[in-house]
């Protein structure tokens, strides 16, 4: 009997330090677990703060500014800028802005003098049009007649209609004269046109926005309207060509020099856009002046930097 008990006690003894062993192990177990867990989660977390590290590092490499590339990308034409800048200079100096833009569009050389955004006048006409081409099957959904839309370009570009341009917006917009503008503003922003917007309707009152550009988007929208990126180029640069107001940068070229061109005016504004097909090639120049107590000097000043371009360019 005393041997039973004993023996049991035995077991009984054992089974508690098997038991015991078992849980201590277990729990030894578990804390090494949780250890290796958090120290991986350490890991994890330098990781991914080196790898958010190395991507703002990158980011900041790699940023650039696209313009800048592009004007890198070309040869500039300082002694061109140069002899620009003293043509301007007596106009500038009764306070009036002058920017010059041009550009051989055979090897990309160019010059550009004081591009801003500066009032667009009729050239906004240029982007209309751009944007009407490209809206070409949605505009002619709403012709009264046949063929309305093409008569109204040929008269926004030819002969610098405004009524025809504004019935070109509101078309646009279908029917809503908002709405197209902000078409023609969108068409900008898509086609890198950073410096052009569209604030309100042709000689429509607007205190609160107006129609702006620049002689770097200009110079930028012919070269793309010649190399028929633009949907529609070959259409618009002929009715360019048949431009009835030739008596700024067309005036400062010989008379059988071939030209295509977008003039603009307000009271104390002269703008003018256009492609020469020189001898040596093709080249645009784009001149934007605003502030002018003297219209008249403005339009003069602008024939002789077309005339000294073009001796630049075609030696």
């Amino acid at each position: 009997m005393r041997r039973k008990v004993f023996r049991y006690s035995f077991l009984c003894a054992l089974l508690f330090v098997f038991v015991t062993a078992v849980f201590m192990f277990t729990a030894c177990g578990k804390e090494e677990t949780v250890k290796e867990k958090e120290e991986n989660k350490k890991e994890n977390k330098e990781e991914i703060v080196i790898k958010k590290d190395d991507i703002e590092d990158t980011e900041e490499v790699g940023s650039s500014d696209p313009e800048l590339e592009e004007e890198a990308a070309f040869p500039i034409l300082n002694d061109l800028i140069d002899r620009i800048q003293l043509t301007a200079a007596p106009l500038e100096s009764t306070g009036a802005s002058v920017s010059v833009y041009a550009e051989n569009l055979s090897d990309g050389a160019r010059a550009s003098v004081n591009s801003s955004q500066m009032p667009a006048a009729s050239l906004i006409k240029l982007y209309i049009a751009g944007c009407v081409y490209e809206q070409m099957d949605f505009v002619k959904e709403q012709e009264v007649y046949a063929g309305e839309t093409e008569e109204l370009l040929r008269l926004m570009i030819t002969v610098s209609d405004n009524d025809a341009a504004n019935e070109l917006v509101r078309k646009l917009g279908f029917g809503d004269a908002s709405a197209g503008m902000e078409v023609v503003n969108e068409f900008c922003r898509l086609h890198g046109f950073a410096d052009t917007h569209m604030g309100r309707l042709l000689l429509a009152p607007n205190d609160m926005d107006d129609n702006y550009t620049s002689v770097n988007d200009c110079g930028k929208f012919l070269r793309e309207m010649n190399g028929n990126v633009l949907v529609g180029s070959e259409k618009l640069l002929d009715l360019m060509r048949q431009q009835e107001r030739t008596g700024k940068i067309p005036a400062g070229v010989p008379e059988n020099i071939e030209t295509a061109n977008k003039t603009g005016e307000l009271s104390d504004v002269e703008n003018d856009a256009a492609i020469i097909f020189g001898e040596n090639g093709a080249y645009t120049v784009c001149v934007m002046m605003s502030g002018l107590s003297d219209t008249s000097a403005a339009r003069s000043v602008i024939r002789e930097i077309s005339a000294q371009i073009y001796e630049y360019m075609c030696p």
